[in-house]
């Protein structure tokens, strides 16, 4: 493979990891914090979409293997999936459009209801899911039929340079979205997604164009429960996908605190957001080529493992986040980054390795399967994770109210209002409406913003149990040369 291909086949991943990860950091905090969907509510409707995403991803990846059309296996589901998932991503994050976001004055609902709410979530979040796991599924199972072995971590790299940069691109939306949910910029949100959703769509017409399928390789008409039996008695991948699944939980429960973590607990100004996620970006970048080269000198079980480690020992550290310590915040986030920087490298890589066992040891060529069939699993413990959240969110206690400059400000202007004449309160009426003074009523702190870390360590203990049994490095170069 070219190296122009390789690049152009990892660029595909851009815009639609920016959405994912945007969904992922913020579909569960906008709908809690901002649109104040009830979490339990709110974590059903996500562990709903993650099963959705499980059907899709499998069934696609296993349609893809047999599908045959003018453009090959592969393409046509881009063709669709890319708008698709434009569109459903666009529509998520636009509730208030329609004056389906909920409306609470100091715990009295003023606007809104729960389940209008909850349907809307339901139904663009499964949308949105879908069409992910029908888009990314094929253009998944691409890798190990566009590459050789030797490749694939080059090519991966290429895909998590992307991802990475999708990664920053999604930190700081994702930091500024709750600073735009106010005032003005609640006008400026559609926009937002509107221009992520462009970026998606144009980011997959390259690789579209570009990268033709060898057509020589195609697999005719396979039978699935032929197809499900082999990958079910591959002990090794199973195990994978139950290791895969245990960490992944914790992965998700992260995902959805880390936003609420960082401006509720940790009480971020703009700057200091901004700061935090240029740490991000930066030591995922630098450790993303670190786990790379450590795995080509020692193995990628031993690097993954390693990370892994890190980042179960880190996690629980969040319940230091009461203490009032901005460096904390800093170092934490870089900590988690280093460690976490993995997770975006190895996966894909492991996927394509025993798919290309499998192929060496039958003959068949089974990608769309085990990459399609990796997300039933995978997605089922998310969808756990989610149900997770949300009652960690609803359960466990609050913390009280944690005010930062705005609500301080919020209070004070209240706390006056009554004292001014009408020609006053009129003027800060207008000018509260106009974006010109930001008010932001209190919403007491759920104290799941610093326990979700040592919660979190119970499934990654679950987790590295499973996986030291896992075999993720494989000798093919040698076992295809012998093989030729």
């Amino acid at each position: 493979m070219k190296k122009r291909d390789k690049i152009i086949y990892g660029s595909g991943r851009l815009g639609s990891s920016i959405l994912l990860q945007l969904v992922g950091f913020l579909s569960f905090y906008l709908y809690f914090e901002i649109f104040l969907l009830n979490p339990f509510l709110n974590g059903v409707a996500n562990a709903i979409a993650k099963l959705v995403i499980a059907y899709s991803g499998f069934h696609m990846g296993y349609i893809s293997d047999k599908i045959k059309s003018r453009w090959g296996r592969r393409k046509p589901f881009i063709l669709v999936g890319a708008p698709c998932l434009a569109f459903t991503f666009i529509m998520l994050f636009i509730p208030h459009i329609f004056n389906l976001n909920i409306v609470k004055v100091f715990g009295m609902t003023v606007s809104g209801d729960d389940l209008s709410l909850f349907i809307y979530l339901l139904i663009f979040s499964s949308s949105f899911n879908f069409f992910y796991g029908f888009l990314l599924t094929p253009y998944q199972a691409w890798m190990p039929e566009l590459t050789e072995e030797h490749e694939r971590i080059e090519v991966s790299a290429y895909m998590n340079f992307f991802n990475v940069a999708a990664a920053g691109a999604a930190t700081i939306i994702t930091f500024m979205f709750p600073i735009a949910f106010t005032g003005k910029g609640m006008a400026l949100i559609p926009y937002v997604v509107i221009v992520c959703g462009i970026i998606e769509i144009v980011g997959y017409i390259l690789p579209f164009i570009t990268l033709e399928e060898d057509m020589e390789r195609f697999v005719s008409q396979p039978n699935l429960k032929t197809e499900l039996k082999v990958v079910w008695e591959n002990k090794n991948y199973m195990l994978w996908m139950v290791a895969q699944g245990f960490f992944s939980i914790a992965f998700t429960i992260i995902i959805n605190s880390v936003l609420g973590f960082v401006q509720r607990i940790l009480m971020y100004s703009t700057f200091e957001l901004i700061i935090a996620s240029v740490i991000l970006l930066i030591v995922i970048i630098i450790m993303w080529k670190t786990w790379s080269i450590m795995s080509n000198k020692r193995s990628k079980h031993w690097s993954l493992s390693i990370s892994l480690i890190m980042f179960t020992i880190i996690i629980p550290l969040s319940i230091f986040g009461l203490i009032p310590n901005e460096l904390f915040g800093y170092i934490y986030i870089a900590l988690l980054a280093s460690s976490i920087s993995s997770w975006y490298l190895f996966p894909y890589v492991i996927i394509a390795d025993m798919a290309e066992d499998d192929e060496l040891r039958t003959g068949e060529k089974r990608a769309g399967m085990y990459t399609g069939f990796n997300s039933i699993p995978l997605n089922i413990f998310q969808a756990f994770a989610m149900l997770v959240t949300g009652i960690i969110f609803s359960v466990l206690p609050s913390l009280g109210y944690i005010l930062n400059d705005t609500n301080k400000q919020t209070i004070i202007i209240l706390s006056i209002f009554r004292e001014l004449d009408s020609e006053g309160q009129i003027f800060l009426i207008l000018s509260y409406f106009t974006g010109k003074l930001s008010l932001e009523l209190p919403n007491p702190v759920t104290s799941g913003y610093i326990f979700f870390g040592p919660i979190c360590v119970i499934f990654m203990i679950l987790g590295h149990l499973v996986f030291k049994r896992v075999k993720i490095d494989f000798n093919l170069e040698e076992r295809r040369k012998s093989k030729s």
